[in-house]
C-alpha cells in the first residue's frame, strides 16, 4: 500500500538534501534549528528593510506633497500680484508723463502704465534708469529718451508703442521684452544692450535703425531702410542670388584656363601630325621656340596664377562659412528668430578675410586686362 503524499515531509526531505550537499554530511537536529533560525533572522531583517523603505518612500510622499503645495501657493500669490499689478485702472486714472511718475508706480507696485508718454527734446534728452521688470508700457510714447545701463526692462511689454530718437545704452537689460507692433524712427540699441529673446513680431523700423539682434523674434517686421546689423550683412552675403553671382565668376575665369588647356591639348597633336606627315625641307634650318602648357594658360607674368590661387582659397573659405550659417539662415527663415549673436560672430569676422580675397581678386584682374590693353601690337609678316 503507498503512503499518501506529505507535502511537509517532502520539504523536509529536500532541505535534507540541500544541507547534505552544502555541510557534507546528514544534517543533524542542530543543523535544522540552526538553518530555521537564520531564516527567521533573514525574514525579519527582510520585513525590517521593507517597513524602513516604506517610511522613507512615505516621507519622501509628504515632502513632494509639501513642495507641490508650496510651489501652488506661490503660483497664487504671484498670479494675484499680477493681477493687482496689472488691474485696469478707473477710466480717469493718470497716465504717467514724466520718469517721477514711472518712478511712482514702480514704488506703489502698479505696473499697468499704458498710454504712457515720455517725451524731451534735442536739447534735453530725458534719462531712465528705473526697474521696470514686466511693466505693461503698451501704447506708449517715447521721445527723446535715453535707456541707461542700469534700467531693467526686463519682460516688459511695448506692445504697440513708439520709439523716436531713443537710445539704449549698453548693458540696459531688455530680455525677453515684448516690442511687437511697435515703431521705431531713430533707435539705437548699443551693442551691449541684452536683447536676448525680445520679440520684434509685426515691428515698424522706420529709419536710422542702430540694433544687433541676438535671438529675437522678427516675424512680420517691417525695415522701410536696409538692416545695418551684423547678422543681416553676413546672411546677405550669403544669399542665393550672391552665391550664383560668386559661382559664375569664379567658374568663368577657370572655364577660360580649362578652355586654354584643351586649345594646347589640340595644338600639341596638329604639332605631333605636322612632323610626323610633312617631312622637314631639305637643308632648310628651322628653328623652334617652346612654351609649356602652365606658361600657355597662366602667361609669363605671375597675375594670372595669384589670381587662380586667390579664387581657389576664396571659394574654400565661403564654402566652410556657407556650411556653417546655413542652417542658421533656414532656422531663421521657418521660426523667424534670429541666432544667438555668439553663434556667428566668428564668421561674420571671418567674412572680413572673405571680401578682401574677393576684392584682390578683382583688382589684380582690373590689373592683367590693363596689362593686356596697353600692350604693343602683335607683328604678323605678310
Amino acid at each position: 500500500m503507498i503512503a499518501p503524499f506529505d507535502p511537509l515531509i517532502e520539504e523536509d526531505m529536500k532541505l535534507h538534501r540541500q544541507l547534505q550537499r552544502k555541510l557534507g554530511r546528514w544534517p543533524t537536529q542542530e543543523d535544522m534549528s540552526n538553518y530555521y533560525d537564520e531564516q527567521s533572522r533573514l525574514a525579519d531583517e527582510a520585513l525590517r528593510i521593507a517597513q524602513e523603505a516604506e517610511k522613507i518612500r512615505e516621507l519622501a510622499r509628504r515632502k513632494a506633497e509639501e513642495e507641490n503645495l508650496r510651489r501652488e501657493l506661490e503660483r497664487r500669490a504671484q498670479l494675484e500680484e499680477r493681477r493687482r499689478r496689472h488691474a485696469v485702472p478707473s477710466e480717469n486714472f493718470a497716465i504717467a508723463r514724466s520718469v517721477d511718475d514711472l518712478r511712482k508706480k514702480s514704488q506703489s507696485n502698479e505696473a499697468f502704465c499704458e498710454q504712457t508718454r515720455i517725451e524731451g527734446n534735442d536739447q534735453a534728452a530725458i534719462e531712465i534708469e528705473l526697474d521696470l521688470k514686466a511693466f505693461n508700457l503698451g501704447r506708449s510714447v517715447f521721445r527723446h529718451v535715453i535707456i541707461q545701463s542700469s534700467a531693467n526692462l526686463e519682460g516688459a511689454s511695448f506692445a504697440g508703442a513708439t520709439f523716436e530718437h531713443v537710445v539704449f545704452k549698453a548693458g540696459s537689460n531688455i530680455k525677453e521684452a515684448d516690442f511687437s507692433h511697435a515703431t521705431f524712427s531713430s533707435v539705437k540699441f548699443e551693442p551691449e544692450c541684452i536683447l536676448d529673446g525680445a520679440s520684434f513680431q509685426f515691428a515698424k523700423f522706420l529709419k536710422a535703425i542702430a540694433v544687433e539682434f541676438d535671438r529675437n523674434n522678427l516675424s512680420g517686421s517691417v525695415f522701410f531702410t536696409p538692416r545695418s546689423d551684423k547678422w543681416n550683412a553676413l546672411a546677405r552675403s550669403y544669399s542665393t542670388i550672391s552665391q550664383i553671382v560668386n559661382t559664375i565668376l569664379s567658374f568663368s575665369y577657370f572655364g577660360i584656363l580649362i578652355l586654354k588647356l584643351y586649345i594646347f591639348k589640340t595644338m600639341s597633336l596638329a604639332e605631333a601630325f605636322i612632323l610626323y606627315k610633312i617631312p622637314d625641307p631639305v637643308n632648310a634650318k628651322i628653328t623652334y621656340s617652346e612654351i609649356s602648357v602652365f606658361n600657355f594658360m597662366f602667361g609669363s607674368q605671375p597675375s594670372s596664377l595669384v589670381i587662380a590661387v586667390i579664387l581657389i582659397v576664396y571659394q574654400a573659405l565661403r564654402l566652410f562659412v556657407t556650411m556653417r550659417i546655413g542652417p542658421l539662415i533656414e532656422a531663421e527663415r521657418q521660426s523667424g528668430y534670429t541666432p544667438p549673436r555668439d553663434s556667428f560672430m566668428t564668421y561674420y569676422s571671418l567674412q572680413t578675410l572673405v571680401n578682401l580675397l574677393g576684392i584682390a581678386a578683382v583688382a589684380i584682374f582690373c590689373y592683367e586686362i590693363w596689362g593686356l590693353a596697353t600692350q604693343e601690337p602683335l607683328k604678323v609678316p605678310i
